[in-house]
């Protein structure tokens, strides 16, 4: 029977280029199971107001679909400062800020993985991939709890409804063709914009998806993100926001 980590598995065989041999099924605690996908990279902007214009890259004006991003989190005190200064951390691949607005036992995995010290000491490892994967989702908004706390990505916080979750894939971007075939040139039988839907099969370069009507098509891999990809929870710690936890899988 299939589970949630085979799932993991196949994000990161989508996530291989084209020389690259995938291995075993990776450990629920391993931090690169869920592999920044090719088209990934970190920001480049700089200058005044970088961090601004990543944070609301995709969230202002708002796309289409209905688990667009958008960023419920505004009304928060302190909350957008807060933000800006993660994702200036993040372009600046600063270590020691981001250090500083983490909580000092951030949780990093489900097997035990947490501390700033440990974070540090996996940001370092060039193939970890988690500056990339930190990069990949403060785009996609901020959900703000009933507790206070704030989730990014948005949709991460929202009850989406797919009857499998574990294999439950956000496409990402507007219009993105469903084809016929695996191929870039199959006929394209549907258009979707920012809408979960589920794996039916090991992605390569594209993802075979069940459609929301019963149909089955085909997504390029990269256009698509596991609903259980990294996140952050971000609480108040002796009134400052602090990161809780920066973890993927369930």
């Amino acid at each position: 029977m299939r589970t949630v980590w085979a799932l993991v598995a196949m994000m990161a065989l989508a996530a291989c280029s084209p020389g690259e041999q995938a291995s075993a099924t990776p450990d629920k605690s391993d931090a690169k199971a869920n592999a920044p996908l090719p088209e990934d990279r970190l920001p480049e902007d700089s200058g005044p107001d970088a961090a601004n214009r990543f944070l609301t890259s995709l969230t202002n004006p708002p796309q289409a679909g209905p688990w667009h991003p958008r960023d419920a989190c505004i009304d928060q005190p302190g909350a957008l400062e807060f933000r800006e200064q993660l994702a200036a951390a993040v372009i600046a691949r600063d270590t020691d800020a981001l250090e500083a607005l983490s909580a000092k036992d951030i949780v990093l995995d489900f097997g035990g993985g947490s501390g700033v010290g440990e974070l540090k000491k996996r940001l370092g490892q060039a193939d970890s991939g988690l500056w990339t994967a930190l990069a990949n989702l403060l785009p996609l908004g901020c959900a703000a709890g009933a507790d206070g706390s704030l989730t990014m990505p948005w949709y991460f916080a929202q009850d989406i409804p797919l009857d499998d979750p574990y294999f439950g894939m956000m496409v990402k971007g507007v219009n993105v063709p469903v084809r016929a075939a695996p191929t870039a040139d199959a006929k394209v039988i549907e258009t979707i914009s920012w809408d979960a839907i589920e794996v039916q099969s090991d992605p390569a370069a594209f993802a075979k998806v069940k459609l929301h009507d019963g149909r089955n098509g085909y997504i390029e891999a990269a256009k698509l993100r596991a609903i259980i990809d990294y996140r952050l929870i971000a609480e108040r710690k002796d009134g400052a926001w602090k990161l809780t936890a920066f973890v993927a899988g369930d």
